[in-house]
C-alpha cells in the first residue's frame, strides 16, 4: 500500500506526537531542563500497549500480517 504524499492522519508517529503535546499544553517551564525532564518523563511512561493503541492501524497490521 502507498500512503498519499501529505497524510499525516496515516502516518502513526503523528498520533504519538498528539499524544505526548496533551501533556506540555498550557504549561510553562522554568528552564529548557525542566521542559527535557517533563518530556523524558512522558515518552518513559509511554507502555508498548499504549504505543500499539495508537500506532498499530489496519494496513499496518497487514503489512505485518498480523491477525
Amino acid at each position: 500500500m502507498v500512503l498519499p504524499p501529505y497524510s499525516p492522519e496515516l502516518n502513526p508517529v503523528e498520533r504519538v506526537f498528539q499524544d505526548i503535546k496533551k501533556h506540555f499544553k498550557n504549561k510553562i517551564f522554568e528552564s529548557l531542563d525542566k521542559l527535557e525532564e517533563k518530556l523524558f518523563d512522558v515518552i518513559n511512561s509511554l507502555s508498548e500497549n499504549h504505543l500499539k493503541s495508537l500506532t498499530f492501524y489496519p494496513y499496518i497490521k497487514e503489512a505485518f500480517n498480523v491477525i
